[in-house]
């Protein structure tokens, strides 16, 4: 029965909809009960869930003691212990969320929504409009109305519909205190970005999924950055001298792309200083007029709490102070939670500001606390903390035109805070309370605000390294046997704490070893994400973490032997492979990442010309060995293959999360790119021990090559959408992708004779994809004659000493350029590439049918003959720039295509 009733679950909805049906029933049931005999169930027309249970619990007496049945779980549920007991618990949360919003929410259309899926025609969409239209066409009630734009948290349609209501003082008091509930904690509807009703969802009939509340904030930045973007706006890009021909234009136009260059800590800033205006409480808003509307009688004590708390979270503190006065005249006992906002308020006080000291005041509201005879809590002495670290910090901002007088004045003795937060720290233990993250984040802040003259190190006795690592470890031994959940509720202060330790850590000399324990206790033993309010407080961890890793790790040497460099460079490079995505989306964390990789290219760089420099001898083979054995160059070798390794993962990543192609390739993944222009010598050196070393290994060459082909494919994919003479990469950037992708073929040159199936198969792959580089670049006037050097010298060096097409098309490529660069005249390979022009030449005269000088043509020349004639006019070309008697300092490093 009960699956045919759940079958039947969406049509028999309708039946709730109709109020006439609904009273219909219940009287069925009422005559039935009356009747004393026997209880017939109600006819089908009458008939529905409801009314099927009640005429059955009508036929047994009930039981006190045991639950509603209604919130009882139902009996399909599982069939394993620990699945039954979840499922149960589930289910028995969810009936009774079920009879809650169906007995005591008046919008019954809402709470139908939040038990299945919503449908338009079964159960609108509730919005403030919609509501407001219904009212307008007098199909709900005016009461019914407030009711449901109150349940929606929506303020200013609740009070636009107030201003609207001739009756309103008619209303019962319970909905006049609702909406001053409503009012006073959302500032009248100014309450900031993050209030529920400015957040991005449009159906209030359901709350927000925890998941994009997650990524709200984040969502918002960059909606209001696209939103808000320039189209036509012209962005100066500095001109970087390069080694090859390059467009002079230094203007482009960005449009859209500029949101890319938005750091997401800069639009934080920015977010949080352009909401200053309306997190303030409003003087003469809806709030205090109602209240001053209210009749003397419906000025309770539950009115005066909500009062005096929404003043009091939004820096009202003056007003909130006056209220409670009020409050205490007219004989009303509030409750601690007032008197703990009010703790949290007093920084804002006129007489804190005059006395440039909050002790007192703080004391004041104490000392009310104590009369009152309430007990305080742990929020007491958290709201305690935090008025004393934010009297602190505001008294060290000078200048600053949105703070109140106190911010413009110096606390006379700072260190009496620090003093005083600790014993305030020790009264709450001794009263037995367990401190919270909320507890701990106001002692740091308060410790730390303390001091604002010192921002290293320790003064004072007061040393934040101790006071932290205690903290972490009072945390981790709490962790172990009651691990914090995502059950768990966190206040404003408890979100905080992550942010203030790692402030404090970062504030240390030995910072590093404070940062690991609070990252192992944020990030391992399970996903401790809930302890950030957002995805922005998150990734701003995960970044600092990653900053201060980076400038402060140093590897263990336990040996002289031991391989520090590749300790190091792998750390590095676990680290990225870890948070990857919070490093990708920083360019100042993702710049400090190739810096270091960079070091360690650096480093085996030097070692291997310092060998292949060397000259021979027993003295300097002594010298060499001295100075550096084969343990140490090992150890070289292995950072910087394992660091080209992963740079070529970085801009493999980097393209693989591209969704536009920027207007200039961010500085961090062209520094990572320019960081392969040392490997023009890719041959082995053996060193005085007699083992053989290369720059790099044959991982590093294909992982470069894979990314050089990823970077291509992206470019290719939105090449439709660029501008002629606009071009993600410049001269530079393209000759080191042309590198990066021919390092396989140039490590491992095997003769054309020699060369397997597989082996020319990477070689074609390879030389496609530098050949695309410099096709597609040249559509959009970005060309680099050293790569096209580098691209001939491969071919020729992989094709048996043939004039494949591919060569020619080097040929032809080279002769379209208006200039050379010093550096493609100086390359090593010129000398050969003469001899290849000779080469050409002699084959060409000696196929074709017209004069040996090429200066005219024979009548009757067939296609292939005209062909050969052109292709000798670009070889006697080529040859006349690349002849030994041209001056190479008469052509400029950089040239415009013609």
């Amino acid at each position: 029965m009960l699956k045919s009733v759940r079958r039947d679950r969406l049509g028999l909805l309708l039946g709730f909809l109709h109020r006439t049906r609904l009273e219909s029933s219940q009287a069925a049931s009422v005559v039935a009960e009356d009747s004393g005999g026997t209880v017939e169930p109600p006819k089908r027309r009458y008939r529905d869930e409801v009314s099927v249970l009640r005429a059955l619990s009508s036929t047994v007496e009930p039981a006190t003691g045991l639950p509603d049945y209604r919130c009882l779980p139902e009996p399909w549920l599982g069939s394993s212990i620990l699945s039954r007991t979840f499922l149960q618990a589930k289910a028995a949360g969810r009936n009774s969320a079920r009879h809650v919003a169906r007995s005591f929410l008046p919008n019954d259309l809402t709470a139908l929504a939040t038990e299945l899926p919503r449908i338009d025609c079964l159960v609108p969409l509730q919005t403030a409009e919609f509501i407001r239209s219904q009212f307008d066409e007098g199909k709900i009630s005016e009461e019914e109305a407030i009711d449901r734009l109150i349940l929606l948290l929506h303020p200013k349609g609740a009070w636009s519909l107030y201003l609207d209501s001739k009756s309103h003082k008619s209303w019962k008091p319970e909905v006049l205190h609702r909406l001053l509930d409503l009012l006073c904690a959302t500032n009248s509807g100014a309450g900031g970005a993050n209030f529920f009703e400015n957040l991005p969802f449009v159906d209030r009939g359901n709350l927000p999924d925890a998941e994009e509340l997650y990524f709200a904030r984040e969502n918002r930045i960059f909606s209001r950055h696209l939103k808000f973007a320039p189209k036509n706006a012209k962005v100066i890009v500095s001109a970087t001298s390069e080694s090859s021909n390059s467009s002079p234009s230094t203007e482009d136009e960005v449009g859209e792309q500029k949101v890319e260059k938005v750091e997401l800590d800069e639009a934080h800033k920015a977010e949080v200083s352009g909401y200053n205006e309306t997190l303030f409480w409003l003087p003469n808003g809806p709030a205090e007029q109602l209240w001053a509307d209210l009749p003397a009688e419906l000025h309770t004590a539950s009115a005066y709490c909500s009062m005096i708390r929404g003043a009091a979270k939004f820096d009202a503190a003056d007003r909130a102070w006056i209220l409670m006065e009020e409050a205490r005249r007219a004989g009303h006992r509030l409750p601690l939670t007032v008197y703990n906002a009010l703790l949290r308020c007093t920084p804002r006080l006129t007489a804190a500001a005059e006395a440039q000291d909050v002790w007192p005041c703080v004391q004041q509201v104490l000392g009310l606390i104590k009369v009152d005879n309430l007990v305080p809590n742990g929020e007491t002495f958290s709201a305690i903390l935090f008025a004393l670290g934010r009297f602190l910090r505001e008294s060290s901002i000078e200048g600053d035109q949105t703070t109140t007088a106190a911010a413009a004045r110096k606390v006379s003795r700072p260190l009496d805070y620090a003093a005083k937060a600790l014993g305030i720290f020790r009264a709450a233990k001794k009263r037995g309370i367990e401190p919270t993250l909320g507890l701990y984040a106001n002692l740091i802040r308060t410790i730390m605000n303390s001091h604002p003259s010192n921002k290293f190190g320790s003064v004072s006795g007061y040393r934040m390294f101790d006071l932290l690592s205690d903290i972490i470890k009072d945390l981790e031994r709490r962790w172990v046997v009651n691990p914090p959940s995502w059950t768990d509720i966190l206040t404003r202060d408890d979100f905080d704490f992550v942010h203030a330790a790692m402030s404090s850590a970062q504030a240390e000399n030995s910072s590093l070893l404070l940062l690991q324990r609070l990252y192992n206790l944020v990030h391992h033993n399970g996903d401790k994400r809930f302890l950030f309010s957002d995805s922005i407080a998150s990734r701003d961890f995960y970044t600092r973490y990653c900053s201060s890793f980076l400038v402060h790790y140093h590897p263990p040497v336990t040996t002289p032997e031991a391989p520090v460099e590749t300790t190091r460079v792998q750390a590095f490079v676990d680290l990225y492979r870890a948070h990857r995505q919070a490093m990708l989306s920083n360019q100042r964390v993702c710049g400090m990442f190739v810096q270091k990789m960079k070091q360690a290219i650096a480093k085996w760089n030097r070692e291997l010309e310092g060998l292949r420099d060397e000259p021979s001898g027993a003295e300097s083979l002594k010298q060499t060995a001295e100075k550096s054995s084969d343990a140490v160059l090992t150890d070289l070798s292995g950072a910087s293959s394992l660091a080209f390794i992963e740079l070529s993962n970085m801009l493999f990543d980097y393209a693989a999360v591209l969704t536009r192609l920027p207007p200039k390739l961010p500085l961090p993944f062209s520094e990572a790119i320019l960081a392969f222009s040392v490997c023009e010598n890719l041959a082995y050196v053996r060193s005085p021990e007699g083992s053989l070393f290369s720059l790099m290994s044959h991982e590093a060459t294909t992982s470069a090559a894979n990314a050089a082909a990823a970077l291509l494919e992206v470019i290719r994919i939105h090449e439709s959408r660029l501008p002629p003479q606009r071009f993600p990469l410049s001269s530079v950037e393209l000759t080191g992708l042309v590198r990066m992708a021919l390092l396989p073929v140039n490590l491992n040159a095997v003769p054309y004779s020699q060369q397997t199936v597989s082996h020319r198969q990477a070689n074609e792959r390879a030389l496609d994809t530098a050949r695309t580089l410099l096709g597609v670049a040249k559509k959009h006037s970005i060309v680099s004659d050293l790569g096209a050097l580098e691209l001939a010298r491969t071919i020729w060096q992989t094709s048996g000493d043939e004039l494949s097409e591919r060569l020619w098309f080097v040929l032809e490529y080279m002769e379209s350029l208006k200039y050379l660069s010093r550096r493609c005249l100086e390359h090593h390979f010129v000398p050969q590439f003469r001899k290849i022009l000779d080469l050409a030449q002699s084959s060409l005269r000696q196929t074709a049918t017209f004069d040996r000088d090429g200066g005219g043509m024979l009548s009757g020349l067939s296609d292939v003959e005209k062909d050969a004639f052109n292709r000798l006019q670009l070889i006697l070309v080529l040859k006349k720039r690349f002849s030994p008697e041209v001056d190479a300092s008469l052509s400029p490093s950089t040239s415009n295509p013609p």
